[in-house]
């Protein structure tokens, strides 16, 4: 097992900045250091694992429970911004890392019956292409509001992306949005959204540096539902060693990714350049329900079972689709044959992270 860092990861002035401010407003300040550092945590995770023997494909990239959420359209982990090709332990490191980091109490070690648990799903996923994962129990139960209805009475609530709409009004017949739109429609089958219109754009500042263009699209019939649209500038990391990128455009990758990881989670997806930038399309749902921090034993099961079958079956379809089903048994084996070591290095990163957030706590606190 590699040596700790002595210095604390460096964060940059955005990164700083957003620390600060949840720790300002004390929004489980700790939990953003832990997705903020995924660059970081993962250069971590191949300095401490072996991974000459591991697979490599296209990954989720940063399964961890922030990015798990319940919609009309079932659960499952979303976004994709960090999907790449790299080696298969990663996706599971992240999100053993992560399932610990959000349960009540304060180790940071992955408990033996959880990574059981997510290794049985994992390896029965990849094994039975009939299995397919289920909404936890405890999201399960969670009803929709009235507001979340319909995206007509979610528009009338004043809510989230309601909120940000509001308080980011552009010119909707500005010509950059007008071109925007059309670069998005022109990736699209010949009519579609043509019972739609533009009514209101935003540009919103996003969480890593990157804009979001919301456009409300009202219809023209009375039958249809209005829609939101979030278009977002895509990210892009640098290759190295371990991780690449091999698609030419970076929409394509992340639509690529969502299709396969969570098929029928995500409405309205999509992808397009324009002016030499490349962009990201969902359709914003309506209800949305989150994994809350502190979760019980019970609940972190349910999500190593769930969570473990949908990567498994993640990495069993790329497989199937650019290497012929051939690193089936290498995936099989890598998991099982390291997990002890996973339980290690998932309780070294999760510790790595504390000793930052201390540090950084008490930089920004004096």
């Amino acid at each position: 097992m590699s040596k700790a860092p002595s210095v604390p990861f460096e964060l940059n002035e955005q990164q700083v900045q957003r620390l600060q401010a949840a720790i300002s407003e004390d929004k489980k300040p700790e939990v953003l250091l832990f997705r903020i550092l995924g660059p970081q945590l993962q250069q971590r995770f191949t300095d401490l694992v072996d991974l000459s023997s591991v697979p490599r494909l296209l990954l989720h990239g940063n399964p961890h429970l922030d990015n798990y959420a319940r919609t009309y359209n079932g659960a499952g982990l979303l976004d994709f911004d960090r999907s790449r090709v790299g080696p298969s332990l990663w996706d599971i490191s992240r999100a053993l890392c992560s399932i610990t980091f959000w349960s009540e109490g304060d180790d940071l070690r992955p408990k033996q019956e959880i990574v059981d648990c997510f290794v049985n799903s994992y390896i029965r996923a990849i094994e039975d292409r009939l299995v397919y994962w289920e909404v936890p129990d405890f999201l399960r139960k969670v009803k929709p509001k009235k507001f979340q209805l319909s995206t007509q009475k979610y528009l009338s609530s004043g809510k989230k992306w309601v909120k940000k709409l509001k308080n980011n009004l552009v010119d909707p017949e500005g010509e950059f949005y007008e071109g925007l739109f059309q670069a998005y429609l022109e990736t699209l089958p010949q009519g579609s959204l043509k019972h739609w219109a533009i009514k209101e754009v935003a540009e919103v500042a996003g969480s890593m540096g990157k804009k979001h263009y919301v456009y409300w699209l009202k219809p023209k019939l009375k039958t249809r539902e209005a829609i939101l649209l979030d278009i977002k500038e895509t990210y892009s990391e640098i290759d190295n060693e371990h991780f690449n990128n091999p698609f030419e455009q970076e929409g394509e990758r992340m639509v690529t990714a969502s299709r396969i990881y969570s098929p029928g989670l995500e409405e309205g997806i999509g992808y397009c350049r324009y002016q030499t930038e490349d962009y990201w399309i969902r359709q914003i749902p309506t209800f949305s329900v989150k994994v809350p921090v502190g979760i019980i034993h019970d609940e972190a099961m349910q999500l190593a079972q769930e969570i473990g079958i949908q990567l498994g079956r993640g990495h069993r379809v790329i497989d199937e689709i650019y290497n012929q089903g051939q690193a089936k048994q290498d995936l099989i084996d890598a998991i099982d044959s390291q997990k002890t070591i996973l339980i290690d290095t998932c309780e070294q990163l999760n510790q790595e992270v504390m000793i930052a957030y201390e540090y950084y706590h008490a930089q920004l606190k004096g």
